[in-house]
């Protein structure tokens, strides 16, 4: 919080639960961070190991490399990211509040600077928005197809791509698609374990799969699901 805004103890105890609260129903996907960075790991390993056999490295290379990536993982997972995304929320929280804050870094604005570059980081105070500048990544993968403008609030985005997917698997095609993108999913991670050549030739499959689950059902439902809740209007989503 920056101490030119005043703010006593307590004003500042209270943004910053508040600021948690927020940053805790953002949909932070602890258990998708995890997953992701399990299977990333092993594939790692399976990889490295193969390509040290491959030229002769010694075994202590290859250890150091992949502990090496698995601890800067860790670091972005649990450390980076949920401070980056903390301190966001925080500016968030005061903007809501009534103080003049670029929403990226918290410069405090004056009242002609809304309308232009934040001199401090370079962003658009009118158009940045919390959600969008922080780095939690699946938050943005989730979202990639809501570009609407102006940005649609963080439940409502949410609501639109889980009955997006529902549409999804509710489509006989559709739900075939899925299931087999989760089987080869699970059978790449395992295969990886246990011979790498197999890994990677199933690794095809599965990324021609889920583009064409991406292209062919679920962008066409979240456009759908868009135009659905905008109306005849055109009038945003809510």
């Amino acid at each position: 919080i920056p101490k030119s805004l005043g703010l006593s103890k307590a004003e500042a105890a209270s943004v910053v639960e508040v600021a948690k609260v927020k940053f805790g129903e953002r949909g932070y996907a602890w258990l998708w961070m995890i997953f992701v960075w399990i299977v990333t790991s092993s594939i790692l390993s399976g990889a490295l190991q193969w390509f040290s056999n491959a030229n002769g490295w010694p075994d202590w290379i290859a250890n150091a490399v992949l502990w090496s990536l698995i601890v800067v993982g860790l670091l972005l997972v649990f450390w980076v990211n949920p401070r980056i995304g903390l301190r966001r929320a925080i500016f968030d929280e005061l903007i809501e509040r009534g103080y003049d804050l670029c929403p990226r870094c918290g410069y405090e604005l004056g009242t002609t600077e809304r309308k232009f570059l934040c001199p401090e980081c370079g962003a658009c105070p009118e158009r940045e928005s919390w959600d969008l500048a922080t780095l939690n990544i699946i938050e943005r993968i989730r979202f990639r197809y809501l570009d609407t403008e102006p940005p649609l609030p963080f439940q409502t985005r949410r609501a639109i791509v889980r009955n997006a997917w529902k549409r999804v698997r509710d489509t006989r095609s559709g739900f075939v698609v899925y299931v087999l993108c989760w089987t080869l999913a699970i059978t790449v991670a395992v295969s990886f374990s246990i011979d790498q050549v197999i890994g990677a030739a199933l690794a095809v499959p599965l990324l021609a799969a889920y583009l064409h689950l991406e292209v062919n059902y679920l962008k066409p439902a979240i456009r759908r699901e868009i135009t659905e809740r905008s109306g005849p209007s055109g009038t945003s989503p809510h």
